[in-house]
């Protein structure tokens, strides 16, 4: 049969025994179709069968010149399916059986659907640069093939999988963006899978995905790069996992299998909750836990309390607020203790902390004064004491024992000046034990309350 087009109603069933049909313009077929043989339909247009076809045989939709426009819905019962668009053309093809459809492209515009209710064989489609999905589920590979043209994911929740190349994704809009692989773009597509090699993942001002990002394995470099977003937060589950939101807190996609953060200026990295390991090498670029790079990072946030920071480059670090200049860059550290800090680092303190530190210097030193006076004091003391007894005791003395006498007032000066010297030296090690905490604590390495320092009082008996 042969005509310029064809179009049925949709009421009642069209029945075709069998051969081809071949029209110059489109074939439309609005009602179910039952095939009584295999059956090819050939058009200089679209085909269209919208609403199931049924037979148990084969069928082939042919382009046979320009651009063809295919659609095949509905339920299907049938052997083997092939879709074969003119090669001069620009040609797309849809798939609509309302349950989930899994597409895979093999060659250039070709490739293949499997796990196809009601297609008991193989299902093909060749010269076909775009494909679009139906109510339900869909998932597309890219498998050793490209298209020229685009993927549209249908209504359902749908996948996309690049191939196992270098690729770079671009999500450009809501569920839409741009792969290596396919010149046009895709839309409706919730959930994105990287390759096993490198993939990068750049969000545009704005997109979002419905669903989350896989970079498929650790192995390769997969990157997410908001650096064109604008503020966004970083909520860590593991080291290569988490959920990524925007300024109001919205989430814009969970994400695993991601090895490589870059943000802007603006943007905060909160970690898994464990202790984790922060390193710095430069200005605001470093890795987390070894496996994971950051670059942009402006907040890190510590959930466990648990983590450290080291600086591989100069850092000026105050402990206790968290404020911290790496090589000219302003980080802040929230939740970190403020013995978390380690390697190339100059400490600071706030003024109100500097002038605290500096009233207790004083009042310690003060104290350190006093003590040592105080020990001084009673070494004089004992001494003239000493003195004044042995003079007493030689002049009482007759001159025939005055050889006892002065054995005698020797042995008590030795008595009373160790007894001066051990009053001293018992001091002076408070003295030291106070000078030793100070020091410690200008330092950064004492945790000491600073409200300690003002409770000591030279109590330490000199006399």
């Amino acid at each position: 049969m042969s005509g310029t087009s064809l179009t049925t109603n949709a009421s009642g069933t069209t029945a075709i025994n069998g051969g081809t049909i071949t029209t110059t313009g489109a074939q439309t077929y609005n009602n179910a179709i039952t095939l009584g043989a295999n059956t090819t339909l050939t058009s200089g247009s679209d085909i269209s069968a919208n609403n199931g076809v049924s037979g148990g045989y084969n069928l082939t939709f042919t382009g046979s010149s320009g651009s063809n426009g295919f659609t095949l819905g509905g339920t299907l019962n049938l052997a083997n399916v092939a879709i074969n668009g003119s090669s001069s053309g620009t040609n797309s093809f849809t798939l609509d059986t309302g349950d989930s459809q899994t597409w895979t492209v093999s060659a250039s515009n070709g490739g293949s659907l499997s796990s196809i209710t009601g297609v008991s064989g193989t299902f093909t489609f060749s010269n076909i640069g775009s494909l679009t999905g139906g109510a339900g589920n869909d998932a597309f590979t890219l498998n050793g093939g490209t298209l020229t043209g685009s993927i549209n994911g249908g209504s359902g929740t749908n996948t996309l999988t690049a191939d196992n190349v270098a690729n770079s994704w671009s999500i450009t809009g809501a569920n839409t963006g741009t792969v290596t692989g396919i010149t046009g773009s895709f839309s409706k597509m919730q959930n994105l899978t990287g390759g096993t090699a490198n993939n990068t993942f750049t969000f545009s001002s704005g997109a979002s995905l419905g669903g989350a990002i896989n970079g498929s394995g650790t192995s390769a470099t997969n990157t997410l790069n908001y650096s064109s977003y604008g503020t966004v937060s970083l909520v860590l589950s593991s080291t290569n996992a988490g959920t990524a939101k925007n300024s109001s807190g919205t989430t814009i996609h969970t994400f695993s299998n991601i090895n490589n953060l870059e943000v802007n200026s603006a943007s905060t990295l909160e970690l898994p909750n464990k202790s984790n390991s922060l390193v710095f090498t430069g200005g605001v670029v470093g890795y987390l836990n070894d496996p994971t790079n950051f670059n942009g990072f402006s907040t890190f946030v510590s959930t466990s309390g648990k983590d450290t920071v080291t600086f591989n480059t100069g850092a000026t670090v105050n402990p206790t607020t968290g404020q911290a200049t790496i090589n000219g860059s302003s980080v802040t550290f929230v939740g970190f203790s403020s013995s978390a800090y380690s390697g190339d680092i100059t400490t600071t303190y706030s003024g109100s902390e500097s002038a605290t530190i500096n009233n207790t210097t004083a009042s310690v030193s003060a104290m350190t004064n006093s003590i040592m006076s105080s020990a001084n004091s009673s070494s004089s003391s004992s001494s003239s004491s000493s003195t004044t007894s042995s003079s007493d005791s030689s002049s009482s003395s007759s001159s025939d024992s005055s050889s006892d006498s002065s054995s005698d007032s020797s042995s008590s000066d030795s008595d009373d000046s160790s007894s001066s010297e051990t009053s001293a030296d018992s001091a002076l090690p408070s003295a030291q034990a106070i000078v030793q905490d100070v020091v410690q604590m200008l330092q950064g390495q004492s945790q000491q309350d600073t409200a300690s320092f003002s409770k000591l009082s030279p109590t330490t008996n000199c006399n």
